[in-house]
């Protein structure tokens, strides 16, 4: 699977070779994703391993420029991931927002009061999959765990990560056809950028940053159930710094909903439209 998706995106000579001509020319694809629950997972093995191995910065030839393909075939993850990469030129880690786990959550469930960078809380990432390996956080740059440009990347760096990674039989809930999961605890204190790209009905595609999650733990939404525009746990993740200032319209996410719409949008379905045919086809 890994070498189809690799081939299909950008060719392979070999195929040239054995009489396929222009499927050896590839698709010149700058993104791609897999399409694996449930047609194909309930009886294939899922393609965590290939998304895994094709978004991290090293494979069996060695170190080269990642790949970026999403999980589930989600095209506006795979867009997020195709600007993060093509910003920094670092590979890329898809990822679920699971769990806001507030300091008292923590507290209640493990009996450990959060402290530090943690003390307003943390958030839970999960995604077996499209997690590039380099993730891992075991290559550096000043000393400090960092995910680098595959030219900037050493061999010794490329066996850390892999040698950090476990690869655990898939989840036969969600994976029948068995398969493997990429597992690995990332080095704390790594620079990171939360992205995602959202299309919102009734509205233009939008897209939002959290920079340095690391250090900017996100906060607790107000409790009080009553409160219009209470906080919400994605209004936090998605939003920038300065965003959070100023009203919700203003961020992706917003009371509660996906697609929060400034009131000019809201109204413009109602608008006074002219006498046109076209109009009223």
């Amino acid at each position: 699977m890994t070498i189809i998706i690799r081939d299909l995106m950008v060719g392979n000579l070999r195929l040239q070779e054995i009489g396929f001509a222009e499927e050896a020319k590839g698709h010149n694809a700058i993104a791609s994703g897999f399409q694996g629950q449930r047609q194909w997972t309930d009886f294939m093995p899922n393609g965590d391993f290939a998304e895994a191995i094709l978004n991290s910065s090293f494979d069996w030839n060695g170190i080269r420029k990642a790949f970026m393909v999403a999980t589930e075939n989600d095209s506006l993850n795979a867009v997020a991931m195709l600007f993060g990469h093509l910003l920094t030129n670092t590979p890329q880690v898809f990822a679920d927002v699971r769990t806001y786990w507030s300091p008292d959550s923590v507290k209640r469930v493990t009996g450990v009061e959060m402290t530090g960078r943690a003390k307003d809380g943390f958030l839970h990432l999960l995604n077996s999959g499209s997690a590039s390996l380099d993730g891992s956080g075991y290559q550096s740059r000043d000393g400090k765990p960092v995910m680098k440009p595959f030219w900037e990347i050493d061999q010794t760096e490329a066996d850390a990560c892999l040698r950090a990674t476990t690869w655990y039989p898939a989840n036969r809930e969600y994976f029948r056809g068995n398969g493997y999961s990429s597992g690995f605890l990332s080095k704390g204190d790594m620079p990171v950028t939360i992205l995602r790209v959202n299309l919102a009905k009734g509205s233009r595609s939008g897209a939002a940053a959290c920079r340095r999650l690391d250090d900017r733990p996100a906060r607790r939404g107000a409790q009080n159930p009553e409160r219009k525009n209470r906080p919400h746990l994605a209004y936090h993740v998605v939003c920038t710094q300065a965003y959070r200032q100023r009203r919700f319209h203003r961020c992706v996410f917003g009371n509660e909903q996906l697609g929060r719409q400034s009131l000019l949008v809201q109204l413009w379905p109602h608008r006074r439209r002219p006498a046109h045919p076209l109009f009223h086809a």
